[in-house]
């Protein structure tokens, strides 16, 4: 690894180039942690049990540890590690974990998975963020189909003016041209005429 930086400044770059005295008093610190090896976990061999005594770091332990599992639903420490962080005043944690869940995990069903996990929680607020993740999952998921709406749409266009433009007689890079596509884009339309119906 090789650090550099561009500097885009006006006026000639008269600060440090060592980026540690930017640490403040934890200089030290940043040099010893950054020059040191790294402490490895091997999450998936750590046993439920270990993961259990880890208090604080629990929960993301487990979502990490059962991450590629076919359904998330089913890992039952989930619940009651959330509940307990949820109680002891980290809400945060949870809210991180199932934004975490959200983006990553494997569920069957993602309406249950949201109730699932908001029944499990008594703090308003809790509750309230995460029916804001479900909302922004939803409206990303939304703008998604009308995203692959547009391009199949586009194709769909792309390869009905293709096909008549060929009756008509004209060269695959004069359609290219027309559609102001590659020959390459055309003939992968022409191919897949089962991904424009």
């Amino acid at each position: 690894v090789y650090t550099v930086v561009y500097y885009t400044g006006q006026q000639p770059y008269t600060g440090s180039k060592d980026l540690f005295p930017l640490f403040g008093e934890y200089e030290t610190l940043a040099r010893t942690i950054l020059y040191e090896p790294f402490q490895l976990i091997e999450i998936n061999q750590l046993t439920d049990e270990l993961i259990e005594s880890h208090q604080l770091v629990k929960l993301m332990e487990y979502c990490f540890k059962h991450i590629y599992d076919s359904d998330i639903m089913i890992i039952k420490e989930l619940p009651k590690a959330m509940q307990e962080l949820n109680q002891a005043g980290h809400p945060h944690l949870v809210i991180t974990a199932i934004k975490y869940l959200v983006e990553s995990a494997e569920t069957r069903n993602s309406d249950k998975f949201f109730e699932h996990f908001t029944t499990l929680l008594t703090d308003d607020n809790t509750r309230s963020e995460i029916v804001t993740i479900r909302q922004q999952l939803e409206q990303r998921a939304e703008e998604r189909g009308i995203r692959i709406g547009e391009e199949r749409g586009h194709l769909k266009a792309h390869y009905q003016i293709a096909v008549n433009s060929i009756k008509e007689g004209y060269s695959r890079e004069q359609i290219a041209k027309l559609l102001q596509i590659t020959v390459k884009k055309l003939d992968e339309i022409l191919k897949n005429e089962e991904m424009v119906h």
